[in-house]
């Protein structure tokens, strides 16, 4: 139990020091002992897994007040990368849009595939292409025009992605965790996340698409990023 607790602290710790150097890009470990409230003794071992793991680089030697130059540590923005994919119209034509992105909210790649029906064994060719670029990308997100139900897809505008359960086959062929949501209700999340909606706010959203009938999701932000989300015919 004293072993979980401490490897419980040390996690902790390690998120910390990860949000603070994320947020400021590089820092002197007096620096970040100073920002987190850790010890530098603490901040010395975390530092080094960090570095171990590639999540931080060692950047330029800056000098102190008066005593020992200081080394600063740079944030590796790359070390985790996101694939963000949703199905789109674009003057009336149906794209798979796909979007990397890394820790820093960075667009690294942006591309748009065309279709005129949903075929599957080409979703998951396009997605292990990104991945070969990208392979620091560690998890994948899905917007569907449609709901899922115990992780299979029950009601979408493309019928050839009812009744698969895309969030499984996806982890499943890469080995990556993957998050389904409803389009909209993920534009939302997005809009109220970049806008910073304060807290017990309602945001409703509604998607009229050409070729298809209009959907709509909304988010309660009390319910901390838990909204609700139905399709409208």
């Amino acid at each position: 139990m004293e072993k979980a607790n401490t490897n419980l602290i040390k996690e902790i710790n390690l998120n910390l020091v990860r949000k603070v150097l994320k947020q400021i890009g590089k820092a002197t470990k007096p620096q970040l002992a100073a920002l987190t409230d850790l010890s530098v003794v603490t901040i010395n071992t975390l530092m080094q897994e960090l570095l171990n793991n590639g999540e931080i680089f060692e950047d330029e030697i800056v000098p102190s007040n008066g005593g020992r130059h200081a080394l600063t540590y740079r944030f590796n923005y790359e070390f985790s990368l996101a694939l963000v994919i949703h199905i789109n119209e674009k003057q009336g034509m149906d794209v798979v849009c796909t979007t990397v992105v890394n820790l820093n909210e960075d667009v690294l790649m942006k591309e748009e595939h065309p279709f005129q029906i949903f075929n599957a064994t080409q979703f998951y060719s396009t997605i292990q292409d990104i991945i070969s670029l990208y392979p620091s990308i560690k998890v994948i997100g899905i917007g569907i025009p449609g709901q899922s139900v115990d992780g299979e897809i029950t009601v979408s505008s493309y019928e050839r992605l009812n009744g698969i359960r895309l969030a499984e086959d996806v982890q499943s062929k890469f080995g990556l965790p993957v998050i389904l949501e409803n389009d909209v209700n993920a534009a939302v999340c997005g809009y109220v996340y970049r806008e910073q909606i304060d807290e017990d706010q309602c945001v409703l959203a509604i998607y009229f698409p050409e070729n298809s009938p209009p959907r709509d999701g909304d988010l309660f932000t009390g319910w901390g990023f838990k909204g609700q989300t139905w399709i409208g015919w």
